[in-house]
């Protein structure tokens, strides 16, 4: 049996789902569960979503906390809020932000922290902010920035703009159009560097 506790228009269609309140809000997952907000769906089973509105939860065990138009798919995956946001990656996560997406090809638990339209496409992959950053190389990580990218195996870029970190463990601190082809390259910063 299900159990909603208030609101308008909400649905519960499996055993043990429940919806707390809001509006039109439907929960189809068993143990699946909406605190609140309008017309958030929990469609899997255990998965959660606390408020907000539009939000989807496609993952088993994942958790969608607020924001709108944010969509959870992997496994025990999670997005804080913001809005347009997708998680596809088991544990993947996404804290807020805009247009943030984390998918991991191989493997799993890539996070973006916030900013906007910053993409992660591989596993334990990070990016902390910044606008249009990438990272499709395993282990790889950004800390901020705009339109920097690593494909590199641990490779890491700390900020700046158009920066690129395509070696093995190459490094990018910051800067402008730097490039890091090579492996265990480094680069602190300056402009249109290649090492």
């Amino acid at each position: 049996y299900g159990t909603i506790g208030g609101g308008h228009s909400n649905y519960v269609y499996a055993y043990a789902g429940t919806v707390s309140g809001g509006m039109s809000n439907t929960v189809k997952g068993k143990h699946a569960s909406v605190g609140g907000g309008n017309l958030n769906v929990a469609v899997v089973d255990f998965s959660t979503v606390l408020g907000g509105k539009y939000n989807y939860n496609y993952g088993a065990s994942a958790n969608i906390a607020g924001g709108y138009y944010n969509s959870a798919y992997g496994p025990s995956s999670t997005i804080g809020g913001g809005s347009y946001n997708s998680v596809y990656a088991e544990d993947g996560v996404i804290g807020g932000g805009y247009g943030n997406y984390v998918s991991a090809s191989t493997g799993a638990q890539g996070v973006v922290l916030g900013g906007n339209v910053n993409k992660v496409y591989n596993g334990y992959t990070f990016i902390g902010g910044g606008d249009a950053n990438s990272v499709s190389g395993m282990y790889g990580s950004i800390g901020g920035g705009t339109a920097n990218s690593v494909s590199g195996f641990a490779a890491v870029i700390g900020g700046g703009n158009s920066n690129t970190a395509t070696g093995r463990t190459a490094v990018v601190n910051g800067g402008y159009g730097n490039s890091v082809p090579s492996d265990w390259g480094y680069i602190a910063g300056g402009v249109s560097n290649t090492v």
